[in-house]
């Protein structure tokens, strides 16, 4: 009898380790969840930030885009007109 004992207090004594292992794995998960909403808020407003970002980034280059659209259309009536002098001043001089 006192051999099933001992091995008894010997299996108590493993089954206690093991669960003071598991409340401890418990608890950190615990710890990780109630930390989970304030690292949610975080990831969002990274994501919102950079939302932003690529929203100004998208309006800078359509931006460039305009005015090298308007800067192109200059370029090519200042051809134009100069195309126009060149005839008009050739006709007028019979070249």
């Amino acid at each position: 009898m006192q051999t099933d004992l001992d091995a008894m207090k010997l299996e108590r004594a493993r089954l206690e380790a093991q669960l003071s292992a598991l409340n401890s794995k418990i608890q950190d998960q615990e710890v990780k969840i109630a930390g989970l909403p304030d690292i949610i808020d975080q990831a969002k407003k990274q994501i919102q930030a950079c939302i932003k970002e690529d929203i100004l980034l998208n309006t800078k280059l359509q931006n460039v885009q305009k005015s090298s659209d308007d800067d192109q259309k200059i370029l090519d009536n200042f051809h134009q007109t100069k195309t126009g002098t060149i005839d008009a001043i050739k006709c007028h001089l019979n070249l």
